[in-house]
């Protein structure tokens, strides 16, 4: 692939919780750098922000609920969708029991 030019770089959001510990939440960009979500930035977001970041910014708190959380995210998913045509499904949400 990368004598074609293609690149296998991605970047993902990774976030979880080791039991007896706070849950973290992390941006991984293609170049594999890192950034935690803290207090001053409660929420990561990959791509375009213009159509969700309101929403976003007016729901998230660094200390919200899991269930909150996937609220303020699935809203923000729904209005990117309805702003933006090549913006779709699938969502993936795994959620687990502990």
């Amino acid at each position: 692939m990368w004598e074609d030019g293609g690149d296998l770089g991605s970047t993902f959001i990774l976030a979880g919780q080791i039991k007896g510990r706070s849950h973290r939440l992390f941006l991984i960009t293609a170049a594999g750098n890192s950034i935690e979500a803290t207090q001053e930035t409660p929420f990561l977001q990959i791509g375009e922000n213009k159509y969700c970041k309101l929403i976003v910014d007016r729901m998230a708190a660094f200390d919200m609920s899991m269930d909150s959380a996937v609220r303020a995210a699935m809203g923000s998913f729904d209005s990117t969708m309805l702003s933006n045509l090549s913006v779709g499904s699938p969502i993936v949400l795994i959620k687990t029991l502990s």
